[in-house]
């Protein structure tokens, strides 16, 4: 199953938002994954799916698109998602 398209930016309080993200599975599983989307540069409409292994960080810019991509038969799967802002 899929989680929704999201980012982790406030549009209505951008100075307070994140800059970056990372997700940390604690119980991770190498068929399911989080793909990323860009929007700009570069990169313009690509996306990048990066399997879910555990203790594994994956660190990105806050404002990209994300969701989860979790295989159905996997029934456990536990995230830390850290959301910090650059001082």
């Amino acid at each position: 199953s899929d989680t929704f398209l999201h980012n982790h930016i406030d549009e209505y309080n951008l100075t307070d938002s994140p800059d970056l993200t990372a997700l940390i599975p604690i119980v991770g599983d190498k068929n399911s994954f989080i793909e990323i989307f860009y929007e700009s540069g570069r990169k313009r409409h690509m996306r990048q799916r990066v399997p879910l292994f555990e203790k594994e960080v994956i660190l990105f810019n806050s404002e990209l698109k994300h969701r989860l991509i979790i295989d159905k038969h996997h029934k456990n799967l536990i995230f830390l998602c850290l959301k910090m802002q650059l001082v």
